[in-house]
């Protein structure tokens, strides 16, 4: 996002929009100061950071340059968000305030004039920049969702089939092998066989010297 602003202040100083150019460094700096603030994991501090930074600059520059503008669609990159954070109560609440947010600053749009409106070759440009930064922010972020939710499949199918002291393979992940095998070699004549390996006396481990010792042993013998 801050990388975002950067270009925003190049493409406003060609444009000959210093004001609106000068307003992206500030964007930077609050950026700056919500990753920091993330980075010390005071994550509501950046969260309120990020929302007014968003909700700042959509509404100025929807209010300098124009609805046609497109600063608007970067308040819609916050649904998502909303959407993930798991609390139903504060998920309808920002929902509520962000789409009240939305519909007011439309109001305010048609209502009244750009207070510094730029050419039609020059709001063309913004409006296609904005535009294509939007379906940037809204493809990573699917993207990212995505991935996470396929890590976290693949964590609960690894904890599903493997046991959680040794890391070997459990029942289940056994008979799953076990299937395929069979049904391989008996579809080639094949002979199938299974090693069974037992550790001696380990009742004697344990009473003797405790369950942490035994599963130490467990733990090296699987490792063997």
């Amino acid at each position: 996002a801050a990388g975002v602003d950067l270009a925003f202040l190049l493409l406003f100083l060609a444009l000959g929009s210093p004001v609106l150019a000068w307003l992206n460094v500030l964007s930077v700096a609050l950026y700056g100061a919500a990753y920091w603030l993330l980075r010390q994991r005071r994550n509501n501090a950046a969260l309120v950071l990020i929302w007014v930074e968003v909700l700042g600059h959509a509404a100025i520059g929807t209010v300098m340059i124009g609805w046609q503008s497109g600063f608007h669609y970067y308040l819609l990159m916050f649904i998502p968000a909303i959407v993930v954070s798991g609390r139903v109560r504060l998920m309808l609440l920002l929902l509520a305030v962000l789409l009240a947010f939305y519909l007011g600053l439309h109001a305010v749009a048609l209502a009244t004039v750009p207070l510094t409106p730029l050419g039609g070759g020059a709001l063309a440009v913004v409006h296609t920049f904005n535009v294509a930064v939007v379906f940037t922010m809204a493809a990573f972020t699917a993207r990212f969702y995505y991935l996470t939710v396929r890590r976290a499949e693949r964590k609960l199918a690894e904890l599903a089939a493997t046991d959680s002291l040794t890391g070997l393979a459990n029942r289940r992940s056994l008979l799953a092998l076990a299937g395929p095998a069979m049904a391989t070699a008996a579809e080639r004549g094949a002979p199938v066989a299974m090693i069974l390996a037992d550790i001696d006396h380990f009742k004697a481990i344990n009473d003797r010297h405790g369950h942490e010792v035994g599963d130490r042993v467990i733990t090296q013998a699987a490792a063997l």
